[in-house]
């Protein structure tokens, strides 16, 4: 429950790596060369380790029975679409990721 908990509480990567960002959204909008369909075993680890941390989350009650592959699944679909909305250049504010899977997710 602990990476849970760090994933709201860590500063927020994308922040400080805006054009790493940049480069990964031209890259998944490229449908020709789509980043999940280029590095399937990277997106398939991300997912596993998502999954890890949320089976870990419903073991402890803090989040709602669900199916933990099928929330990483959902949970990596969101975020990508989250960093694409939020790449551009006015990036200034801070975005709460913590309220965001509080929401998701019913924590």
């Amino acid at each position: 429950m602990a990476k849970l908990c760090e994933i709201g509480e860590e500063p927020y990567f994308y922040e400080h790596n805006v054009d790493f960002f940049r480069v990964l959204v031209d890259e998944v909008r490229i449908p020709r060369q789509n980043f999940a369909t280029k590095y399937p075993d990277f997106y398939q680890a991300y997912r596993d380790v998502l999954a890890d941390i949320i089976s870990e989350g419903v073991r402890s009650g803090i989040i709602r029975p669900l199916n933990p592959q099928v929330a990483a699944q959902a949970l990596v679909g969101m975020l990508d679409i989250f960093l694409v909305q939020h790449s551009s250049e006015d990036v200034q504010e801070k975005l709460d990721l913590g309220q965001i899977f509080s929401e998701v997710f019913g924590i």
